[in-house]
């Protein structure tokens, strides 16, 4: 999530190896500037959404694994 933050970009992304803002940074951009910050609520509302799906899909997979290394002793 932090190696291809960058500060600011205008475009959406090409490829998968361009730039991409962190989507914490994201979300405050949204919410501060402009002027008019309520026609952007939708979107800071989906990208928190992105965001938590993210942390809580890699919480999950972590957990996962854990319960497999637990039950076959391979650690």
């Amino acid at each position: 999530m932090f190696t291809a933050a960058a500060y600011f970009t205008a475009k959406l992304p090409g490829s998968v190896f361009d730039e991409v803002m962190a989507l914490p940074y994201h979300i405050y951009v949204l919410a501060t500037a402009g002027t008019n910050i309520e026609a952007t609520r939708p979107i800071q509302f989906g990208t928190v959404l992105v965001l938590v799906a993210v942390v809580l899909g890699i919480d999950l997979v972590a957990i996962i694994i854990r319960s497999y290394m637990r039950r076959n002793k391979r650690w």
